[in-house]
């Protein structure tokens, strides 16, 4: 016997490491980003950056999204 089941469980991130960085300096927002999904393991993630100013000094939020194949977030 065989049972299908639906997948409803969005990805999890495993690690988000903090950044601290420089004005002015180019920052890889995904370095040691890493997110899981409980059915198909490592899932591709994406990054909203666009609250950050790398012109002024201070704490900007970054957003990261992982989505797997079935449409979880």
């Amino acid at each position: 016997m065989l049972t299908v089941i639906e997948d409803t469980e969005a990805p999890m991130f495993d690690a988000v490491p903090p950044i601290t960085t420089y004005q002015g300096a180019v920052v890889d927002y995904l370095d040691g980003v890493v997110a899981v999904d409980n059915c198909l393991g490592e899932v591709s993630v994406t990054v909203d950056s666009t609250a950050v100013d790398m012109t002024a000094e201070g704490v900007y939020p970054v957003y990261y999204t992982a989505t797997d194949a079935m449409g979880n977030v």
